[in-house]
């Protein structure tokens, strides 16, 4: 090969090797990203996760970690069409305990096929709680980012005495007055904020609560009816024991309850259920998370889980704030 030639060829190599280099990305992951937010960022389209997670042969869309390199063809997405419906639980990082649960960063959006609930409004007494029957929902996403909430998530306010309101990005509940409380049948009457679902699942939040008075709590609860319920919730115990409880009914016995010491305002709850084994666990930052004993609820297939708040014996208020809702199957 001659010396013109041989210019010619490396020209040639050296375009060709520039327009494959600005096509095929290679992003490195940092603490907080999702594959469904770096799809968004470099294709246009969140939806195209998958194809990137296929790419890269990852085998759930839904973890990556900090420093991994992602690797993105734009080529292929040119003319693509979204083919998927649903967004990917986001990741926040690796969970240290391998057997504990991937810890999640609020970052999705409610899907854009969902149809708008109707108007929210704090509940005054002539509130009714909705009566129709609620298919079992498959998932969802709630960052409370828009007036108001998916249709999935239905207010219960027995008393119809308390309300909530969705403000700079997040579910604020008040329950007014005392006798609002998560106790068997005796008192049920905690507001609470819940979603029908079925079989397995894990439903976690991200929440803001100071108890100001003894029995003032806020958390999760999986509930079936008065005399079968399971719940984790930050709560002030005899006011001097600032906890994160777990306890619950079956029957209408109390059969089971643990708590640890908690003291900070935030703070991250989950709940899973595996068949009749229930596992709830909290966490300071969504991160490293702390799960209790798992325990053993007998509770029907169907069920409503969501989030609540409690005051239990005080005339003052009780206010909580939640920054996101999820439900993953």
């Amino acid at each position: 090969m001659n010396k013109t030639r041989q210019a010619v060829f490396l020209s040639v190599m050296f375009l060709a090797m520039n327009v494959f280099a600005q096509n095929l990305i290679e992003y490195k992951v940092v603490e907080g990203d999702t594959l469904w937010e770096i799809s968004g960022k470099f294709t246009g389209k969140k939806m195209n996760y998958e194809k990137i997670a296929l790419y890269n042969n990852l085998k759930n869309a839904d973890r990556i970690y900090p420093k991994q390199i992602i690797k993105i063809d734009l080529d292929e997405f040119k003319n693509s069409e979204n083919t998927v419906k649903t967004a990917p639980v986001p990741v926040k990082t690796a969970v240290k305990a391998a057997a504990a649960p991937t810890a999640v960063k609020p970052a999705i959006k409610a899907a854009a096929t969902t149809p708008p609930a109707a108007a929210v409004k704090p509940a005054v007494k002539s509130t009714a709680v909705p009566a129709e029957v609620v298919e079992a929902i498959q998932g969802l996403r709630e960052d409370f980012d828009l007036p108001n909430m998916q249709p999935a998530l239905k207010w219960h306010d027995n008393r119809n005495d308390c309300s909530y309101e969705i403000k700079d990005g997040r579910l604020h509940i008040q329950a007014r007055g005392d006798g609002h409380d998560i106790f068997m049948d005796s008192n049920t009457d905690a507001p609470k904020v819940l979603a029908d679902l079925s079989g397995d699942f894990t439903i976690e939040t991200k929440m803001y609560f100071t108890a100001k008075n003894n029995g003032n709590g806020a958390g999760i609860v999986i509930w079936q009816d008065n005399h079968n319920f399971l719940r984790i919730d930050r709560v002030l115990h005899f006011q001097t024991r600032n906890v994160i409880n777990v306890s619950g009914a079956a029957g209408g016995r109390w059969f089971y309850s643990e708590e640890i010491p908690y003291t900070l305002e935030l703070s991250y709850l989950r709940m899973e259920r595996k068949g009749d084994i229930f596992t709830a666990s909290c966490s300071v930052d969504g991160s490293v998370w702390f799960s209790f004993k798992p325990v053993e609820f007998k509770a029907s297939s169907s069920v409503k889980a969501g989030v609540f708040v409690l005051n239990q014996w005080n005339s003052g208020n009780s206010d909580a704030a939640f920054e996101y809702i999820q439900i993953t199957k």
